[in-house]
């Protein structure tokens, strides 16, 4: 590069002026490119890089989904707010750490002022008690002239800042009183504030993210960035258990540990102990809460309380031989307090060798297979040579082929540009319902593993929803379970059928769902997403009971949504389980509507459990992985499936 030749972050800050909103960032990829053209294999991949790490020098924030918007736009007229503490208020400071990621350390102090728009002197100086020693928090401040003492400031205030001015950046300061806060009107908010915040940080749970990275673009989207604030996010992250707040500016998922922790280890774990019981409060609350859904919805007749259970089946490996068997549950009566039981499991010790969840990614590198486990069992290897994988799997080409030359020059760029699996689930889902309906061969067969059926009947019967003590779902046991002999056992001839049939009619009625949400003028968007939801509990049904969506029922949505979902999607948040609910509503209003059910209550009703899907993703989130009380937290939260 020549001395004159211009910088990419350059470049950036250029084009960020020549904006005023959101932009797809492709557009502005291309304009750099212009003008400093890239023979990389990926020229898009560097600038990627600048606008991640080096946002501020570049003058864009990165909002995802492939947009970006100036930071001067992002930042004019946004608000937040600001408790500063006792020591601050008496020093006549403000800290720069509580102004982050609206005004970066590495910025130049902000211009203040009044809620006159009267200029408060300020300039920089350090915390109370902090020293020329290095220190794990920022110590920098601003003094603020007296203000405090002028406005009649007292602990428990807060400071509502408004960026009067991203260029030059000005900040105004007004005093809330404590009495003043408005809770009630940013209840919303805050949550959708902290959800955002714990989805971003649930992708990478092993490290700590920058504020700016994150809280930023929350904020830039947000209909409520130039609204009453709620309170500070420092405060919300440190309030939620699913999250950490490290050094005041960074965050990180509450499991996240520093070789610092790990030196406070008696203190640290005398604090997870607690946490752990306020959660284990929680959840037993919770549960009492689900009990009582329960109960109702069999008042009305919607369901027998009857749980059936045919999705909590455990896959039991044994690595030395290369088999593994499949144990699965009884029935189980929903509408009862399991708690005693479970906690007798696990006072015995029951749940400690049971692999009931899918292993953590963070976890594999903590097991030793190598004595255990040869290699060829798995069948995978690493693909070191794209070309020769594809030479040697045609079909697996010739799929992907199909899948893409269904979709339009647009939808190509947008699959290009996403970056959450969500993302690409709105763009894929309609064209995986045509596709399935013109290339079935091209997608895999669902097999279930359905409990034997046995000739007891000493429980109640049934009363509509068809999960009775006598049905299919009944085991012949002496205990609680039961595993099959066969590792290698596979779905008869009949089950193959009925499985094929059922995701047939699935993909057959979701078409028919899209296609009207359609006419009735909702954007294909709208259309591929409500429809998209229905996929999860269509495998559910077809993979565990062999059924079509039509023979959807109270007890399985609610095994589907809080047994299986939380532990089974890899992408699930409470924001999704609710949208779910309402798009189950729907659909199965649909049904009704069209004549293909008779009754669409029960699904009104999961509708109105909404909240409680979301409730269970929040929780389970909470729980750490690395607890020593992890199975009974996990156990008690899923009853009564794990009863």
């Amino acid at each position: 590069m020549t001395p004159s030749e211009p910088t990419i972050s350059s470049i950036l800050l250029e084009l960020a002026e020549q904006y005023d909103g959101v932009v797809a960032e492709r557009d502005v990829f291309a304009r750099v490119l212009e003008r400093r053209p890239s023979r990389a294999k990926d020229p898009y991949a560097s600038i990627r890089n600048i606008l991640r790490y080096d946002s501020l020098e570049t003058g864009w924030v990165r909002l995802g989904g492939g947009q970006l918007i100036p930071r001067r736009i992002a930042l004019q007229g946004l608000r937040f707010r600001v408790l500063p503490s006792a020591d601050e208020i008496s020093g006549d400071l403000l800290a720069r750490a509580k102004l982050e990621p609206f005004v970066l350390l590495r910025m130049p102090n902000p211009r203040l002022i009044d809620a006159q728009s009267r200029v408060i002197p300020s300039a920089t100086t350090r915390l109370p008690g902090s020293s020329a020693r290095f220190n794990f928090s920022a110590v920098d401040a601003q003094t603020l002239d007296g203000w405090y003492r002028r406005t009649r400031f007292a602990p428990g205030d807060s400071i509502v800042i408004t960026i009067a001015s991203a260029e030059p950046l000005t900040l105004r300061l007004e005093r809330e009183p404590a009495e003043q806060f408005r809770a009630d009107d940013v209840a919303a908010q805050e949550r959708a504030l902290t959800d955002a915040i714990a989805t971003q940080v649930a992708r990478n749970r092993s490290t700590l993210v920058a504020a700016d990275s994150v809280v930023l673009p929350i904020y830039a989207q947000a209909a409520w960035r130039t609204g009453y604030p709620g309170r500070p996010w420092q405060q919300l992250v440190e309030n939620d258990r699913r999250l950490r707040l490290l050094d005041d500016m960074y965050i990180a998922d509450r499991s996240f540990r520093r070789p610092l922790d790990f030196m406070l280890e008696a203190e640290a774990e005398a604090e997870w102990r607690a946490e752990d019981q306020e959660l284990f409060n929680d959840i037993t609350a919770f549960q009492a809460e689900l009990r009582a859904s329960r109960r109702e919805a069999a008042e009305r007749g919607l369901w027998n309380g009857i749980a059936p259970r045919a999705s909590t089946g455990q896959v039991i490996y044994d690595f030395r031989e290369g088999t593994s068997q499949v144990i699965h549950p009884g029935i189980i009566d929903a509408l009862v307090d399991h708690t005693d039981a479970i906690e007798q499991r696990v006072e015995r010790g029951d749940f400690a060798g049971e692999e009931w969840d899918d292993l953590d990614p963070d976890d594999l590198s903590e097991i030793d297979l190598a004595d255990e486990l040869d290699d060829e069992l798995f069948d995978l290897e690493d693909i070191e040579d794209m070309q020769q994988f594809m030479t040697d799997n045609p079909a697996l080409v010739e799929a992907t082929q199909k899948l893409m030359a269904s979709l339009s020059p647009d939808e190509l760029a947008e699959l290009n540009s996403a970056e959450t699996p969500d993302q690409v689930q709105i763009i894929l889902t309609k064209h995986l319902n045509q596709l399935l309906g013109r290339e079935p061969a091209l997608f895999a067969e669902l097999t279930p593993e359905l409990p034997l059926p046995n000739t007891h009947n000493d429980t109640v019967d049934g009363n509509g929803n068809g999960h009775t003590a006598g049905d299919i779902f009944a085991l012949e046991t002496t205990a609680d379970w039961e595993a099959d002999d066969e590792p290698g056992w596979e779905a008869e001839a009949g089950d193959e059928e009925a499985l094929s049939e059922s995701v047939e009619r699935s993909n057959e009625l979701m078409e028919q769902f899209y296609q009207t949400l359609v006419a009735q003028g909702k954007s294909d968007a709208t259309a591929a997403s409500r429809t998209g939801d229905l996929w999860i509990y269509a495998d559910f049904l077809s993979n565990y009971y062999s059924r079509a969506l039509d023979q959807g029922d109270y007890a399985t949505l609610d095994e589907c949504l809080f047994f299986y979902y939380p532990r089974k999607v890899l992408n699930n948040s409470a924001r999704s389980a609710r949208e779910m609910c309402t798009s189950f509503k729907q659909f199965y209003a649909f049904l009704r509507a069209e004549a293909v059910i008779r009754d669409d209550s029960f699904a009104q009703a999961i509708w109105r459990r909404r909240d409680q899907a979301a409730r269970v993703i929040e929780l389970y989130d909470q729980i750490d992985g690395d607890s020593p009380q992890f199975e009974r937290l996990f156990a008690h939260l899923f009853a009564p499936y794990t009863a």
